[in-house]
Parts: C-alpha cells; structure tokens; sequence
C-alpha cells in the first residue's frame, strides 16, 4: 500500500521576516495533495513487486536503443556489457529531464523538442523534526520562507516527519551561491534573510557549502508520446 510513505498536505504557510505567516487550507477530502520522499518510493516499490512474479527487474543495465517498428528495446548489462533484444507493446520512459527514452523515442520522427534553463538555483537540506518543533511550525502542511532579497526555503514533509528543505536564489543578483562561498558570508546573509530560523543555522551552513547546486528546467515535447 503505497499509503504508508505517503504524507497527506492539510495546508501551506507562507512566513516573511515583516508581515505574520498567512496559512492556506487544502481540501484533504476528495483533493488531497500527497507529498514523497524519491528513494523511499523506489524502495517500496521494488518490495511491491515481489507480489507480482511476471515482473523482472533488471538492475545495472543501461536502454541503448528503441525500434518502435519491431517493437524492440536493446539494452546492455552494464557490468558485463552483453547486449540484449527484449520485445514489448510499450516503453514507459520514466528517466527525468534529461531524459534518454525520449531522445532515443524520437528518433526517425518529425519531433519537436525544447529545453529551457529558469534563472533560479537550488540546494537541498534535511531538517529534523525537533528543530521544525523549535519553529513552531505546523508538522502537516508545506512551509514558504520568503527573504527581503526574494530569495525563499520551500520544506516539505517527509513520511519520517522530518522536511526536506529546498534554498532557491536568483542566479544573478546580491545574493547567489556562486558568492556564498564562506562560512562568514553564509551565515551573514542567514542571519540577514532567515533570521527566524536561527537554530537551523549550522544545518543550512553545512548544506549551503556542500550539497550540489540544482537546476530548474522546464521542457516542451512534441509528440509528448507517440
């Protein structure tokens, strides 16, 4: 039951250094809006499939190409690199932005495609749930904190009532991450942006100087699938 690593959103917060939190209510009844965590999902979809013994997964193998007139995917075992011909009446490409299905799909056909970069970065962080106890903030809902320079922390919650926090900053302008490259300046522009989560501080420092920078992008596809 995929249920279990699903948190139902009862409503979303926006927080601001000057103005009181304003707090939206959503529908959970016949609306809901579920939130989850990637690799808990992966995880409790693969224990899924042992209830079902016609479906194989194939684990270290990369797709290398698709004919859709045969019907046919080549893949190659990445280890051993031995390639294989499996025939099937469909692909799902289920890959991401930069998604290879797509591209190989495509190919042999008149198809449209776009892919543009927004000027906003990333950085995620994990936030316990006793320091979102310490933000008093509500453990069932989705939380905005908008900074006086427009840069915002999105959290969500996770299925372990911890939040995973996403930093967005404007590619361009005062602040960005290309310029927090200090301890000093990360907590300055902390304590100047974010001043009511204070007592997440070292946890937004370590996050802000180590994890990877992440990309928004939207895509256009046309056929989006054929």
């Amino acid at each position: 039951d995929v249920q279990s690593v699903l948190r139902v959103l009862e409503g979303c917060f926006a927080h601001s250094i000057d103005h009181p939190s304003a707090h939206s209510k959503f529908n959970t009844t016949d609306k809901r809006q579920y939130v989850v965590e990637r690799p808990e999902l992966l995880r409790h979809l693969i224990k899924a499939t042992k209830k079902y013994p016609k479906i194989k997964l194939h684990f270290n193998t990369s797709l290398i190409g698709i004919n859709k007139w045969n019907k046919e995917i080549t893949v190659q075992n990445l280890k051993t690199k031995k390639l294989s011909t499996i025939s099937c009446d469909f692909v799902i490409g289920a890959d991401g932005v930069n998604s290879l299905t797509r591209t190989l799909a495509h190919q042999g056909q008149d198809a449209h495609f776009s892919h543009e970069f927004l000027t906003w970065r990333y950085k995620q962080v994990r936030i316990p749930l006793k320091t979102i106890q310490g933000f008093g903030w509500d453990e069932k809902s989705e939380h905005f904190v908008h900074s006086k320079t427009g840069g915002v922390l999105i959290a969500f919650p996770n299925a372990d009532k911890s939040y995973t926090g996403m930093f967005l900053l404007p590619e361009k302008g005062e602040h960005t991450f290309e310029k927090l490259t200090t301890k000093t300046k990360v907590m300055n522009f902390l304590k100047e942006q974010f001043p009511k989560q204070e007592q997440a501080f070292d946890l937004f420092l370590t996050a802000i100087l180590n994890n990877p920078e992440g990309t928004l992008r939207t895509i256009d596809v046309n056929p989006l699938y054929d």
